[in-house]
């Protein structure tokens, strides 16, 4: 069965670090967000299903836009229009220390204050748990400061999920704050 990992989690948390670690090991993903996944076609994009990648990858921080008009992503939806499509989901959430993730949400403009960042890094787990949960999809939550520090986390993690580990190199962001 085809696989679609589906890597997730708040805003600053990871989340394309990690999708670029999984695509390291396979053709098809959506690591700098060029894949508008809200609007995707699967059935239009690969119109013989058998041609599609066994493997491919999709990211989505959450809430996803910009600012003023962030919105929360319909996960659930779209994971079912991927099994429509032939795709087992397999969800990641990422979970960065949250003192860092608000950091590095301030300096990317994500967010204006402390208390938002922190409000939606809150509101933005329930969302990704309830949507996922609905669909009957629990995902593998990995903590990004383990991730990008140790190898043999991350060498267990790839074999649990069926890959080879990540070929490139990690830094922990953390360190800039």
């Amino acid at each position: 069965m085809k696989i679609a990992y589906f890597v997730m989690g708040p805003e600053s948390s990871g989340n394309r670090m990690m999708t670029k670690a999984i695509e390291s090991a396979h053709d098809f993903g959506d690591g700098g967000y060029n894949l508008p996944l809200s609007r995707y076609d699967w059935k239009e994009k690969w119109k013989d299903l058998s041609k599609a990648p066994e493997r491919i990858t999709f990211v989505r921080s959450i809430p996803t836009g910009s600012r003023p008009n962030k919105e929360w992503f319909p996960i659930a939806e779209e994971c079912m229009k991927m099994e429509s499509s032939g795709y087992r989901i397999l969800p990641i959430v990422l979970h960065r220390d949250i003192r860092y993730t608000v950091l590095s949400q301030l300096k990317h403009g994500h967010v204006l204050s402390h208390k938002e960042g922190a409000g939606n890094i809150s509101q933005a787990y329930e969302h990704i748990f309830d949507q996922l949960s609905v669909i009957h999809l629990f995902p593998i939550v990995v903590k990004y400061e383990r991730f990008v520090t140790s190898e043999v986390y991350r060498k267990i993690l790839f074999e649990n999920i069926g890959l080879e580990p990540p070929q490139m190199e990690f830094f922990n962001a953390n360190e800039q704050y």
